[in-house]
């Protein structure tokens, strides 16, 4: 209209100018409305990704504020496991927030008519996820920090483990049977020791660790100290007890060897005694002498022995002051060993003793042999005459008799000497004291014996003098009778009164001599009478010859007897 000009031109252009403003502002004003609506969409947007932000802000931080640590590695390591995947999201929240940002800054950029609250909004997002990230980084410094303290806590526990069992050993109250075994668990702990000194590394590490994580601030800064003071105290004890396990093994070793040598002693000592002969004396003087030369040797070999024992003495001395637990067993042992020893040199002593007193009672039994052959000779003298045929064979014999008496008178010192000897050797307790007492015995006997015997023999010589003397007049009164017989045959009565008388006289004389002659006529039957006593006298005497060859033949006897077992005795104790 306006090329074709119109009439209406300048209208026309009026309008159309008009409308065209109207069409510009119509444009301005839909962009302006679009750019408003776009404005509110992204505002609406913006606050419902901030919501949903917010909201997984809220979700997460409960995760990352929690308390819960974790109660051994595992559980740490699951924990940061989770906290790991939660880095990751958090990482990536990351960019969403970046993409609210980046629609914050444009609405703000663009003076969105909430620029106030988006800024507002997006700096709480913005404040709540550098929280969010202080407090995994928080967490996961307190999960990593609890990881530490379970590794100390484990290591400290395997080597509390590891104290404890070698604690243990180190408390073992085995000090072996003998010196073999207690050497062997000498070695045995020595590989103990030798471990313990190796692993002292480890215990010196562990308790580094937690010196470090005490030094970093390990939230369980308490407790790894406890534990460290409980793993050092296991440490020391166990080191301590490990010391005085040694030190008792080494005791222990050495109560051992004074075991040994005390049982080495002892079986020394009865060694000794089993080849100490105590009942054998001998049965001479050669012999007596010969055992005495062969104690004499024992007695010097016996040093050796007593100074083993003075050395096991001192030993036990010193190891009951060392080790006051052992001493009540060491005390047995050196009561064994003394024991044995007292014992020992008590039977040696008493053997010397013995011997010395055999020795010297030889000589008595060699005068009890020369008084019993001397009384077997008395005896044999005093019973070996016959009567005598006359008064002076009869007076001879009686003053030979007196002559024996006055010899056994003489004796009488050496008897006597004899009885108060043994008496003595009696009453001291000499161990032979009852052969002593058989030997006075027997003696007493035979001295007896050879008294009666002698008084016996006096009586009969006695009688066979008074008979010789009898005899004597016996034949003076056959002779006497003789010439008296024809008196008696004479048959002249007389003649007268006076002759009478005077035969009468004669007779009444002769009678009177007859009677005075009656004892000599009794003496005739005296001899009978002795007779008869020496009859008995002699069977007397042959029985006690009898009874001392018998007794002779026992001594003889037990004396082989004794021999024999002399000899055995020696065969014995040489093999």
């Amino acid at each position: 209209m306006i090329r074709s000009g119109h009439f209406a031109l300048n209208r026309i252009e009026i309008a159309h100018n008009d409308l065209l403003e109207e069409l510009v502002q119509i444009k301005r004003m839909a962009k302006e409305r679009r750019l408003r609506l776009q404005d509110a969409v992204e505002s609406q947007t913006f606050y419902v990704e901030a919501s949903e932000a917010e909201a997984w802000l809220r979700e997460k931080k409960p995760l990352l504020t929690s308390t819960d640590y974790g109660k051994d590695e595992d559980s740490v390591q699951s924990l940061m496991k989770k906290l790991e995947g939660l880095g990751r999201e958090i990482s990536a929240f990351h960019q969403t927030v970046g993409r609210l940002a980046n629609l914050s800054h444009g609405l703000i950029d663009r003076e969105h008519f909430d620029s106030d609250n988006i800024s507002q909004k997006q700096a709480e997002i913005e404040s709540k996820l550098s929280e969010l990230d202080t407090l995994y980084k928080r967490r996961e410094w307190h999960l990593l920090e609890s990881r530490k303290y379970f590794h100390f806590v484990r290591e400290t526990e395997e080597v509390a483990e590891w104290i404890s069992d070698q604690t243990a050993i180190a408390a073992s109250e085995d000090y072996g049977r003998d010196v073999e075994h207690v050497e062997l668990l000498i070695q045995r702990f020595e590989n103990v020791l030798s471990g313990l000194a190796s692993s002292e590394g480890r215990v010196t590490n562990c308790l580094q660790v937690g010196q470090a994580l005490i030094a970093e601030g390990n939230p369980e800064s308490e407790k790894i100290s406890a534990k460290m003071e409980e793993t050092q105290q296991l440490w020391e004890d166990l080191k301590e007890l490990a010391h005085a396990r040694q030190e008792a093994l080494a005791g222990a070793k050495q109560v051992h060897v004074f075991d040994r040598t005390a049982d080495e002693t002892i079986s020394w000592i009865q060694e000794k005694d089993s080849s100490l002969t105590t009942d054998v004396f001998g049965q001479d003087l050669e012999s007596i002498q010969a055992l005495v030369r062969k104690h004499e040797v024992f007695q010097t070999d016996l040093a050796a022995v007593k100074e083993q024992v003075e050395s096991v003495v001192e030993e036990a001395g010193r190891l009951s002051g060392l080790f006051p637990d052992a001493r009540e067993h060491i005390e047995v042992k050196h009561e064994e060993v003394t024991d044995a020893w007292t014992k020992l040199f008590e039977k040696t002593e008493q053997r010397h003793k013995n011997l010395q007193q055999a020795e010297q009672l030889q000589s008595y039994f060699d005068l009890y042999r020369d008084l019993i052959a001397w009384i077997s000779e008395m005896i044999a003298k005093v019973t070996s005459p016959e009567l005598a045929q006359d008064v002076p064979g009869a007076e001879a014999l009686i003053s030979r008799h007196l002559e024996h008496r006055a010899e056994i008178n003489s004796r009488e010192e050496a008897f006597f000497q004899f009885y108060s000897t043994g008496g003595t050797l009696i009453n001291q307790g000499h161990f032979l004291a009852s052969e002593v007492q058989e030997k006075i015995r027997i003696l007493e006997q035979r001295k007896q014996l050879l008294n009666e015997t002698w008084e016996k023999r006096k009586i009969i010589y006695d009688l066979s003098l008074d008979t010789q003397l009898f005899m004597k007049e016996a034949n003076l009164l056959e002779n006497w009778i003789t010439s008296r017989e024809p008196i008696l045959h004479d048959e002249k009565l007389g003649d007268s009164i006076p002759q009478v008388e005077e035969l009468i006289r004669r007779h009444e004389d002769f009678e009177k001599t007859i009677e005075a002659h009656a004892d000599k006529f009794n003496s005739l039957r005296r001899i009978t009478m002795l007779e008869q006593a020496f009859l008995k006298q002699r069977e007397a005497e042959a029985s006690a010859r009898q009874a001392e060859r018998e007794r002779v033949e026992r001594e003889r006897f037990e004396a082989r007897k004794r021999k024999e077992i002399q000899r055995i005795s020696e065969v014995i104790h040489f093999i």
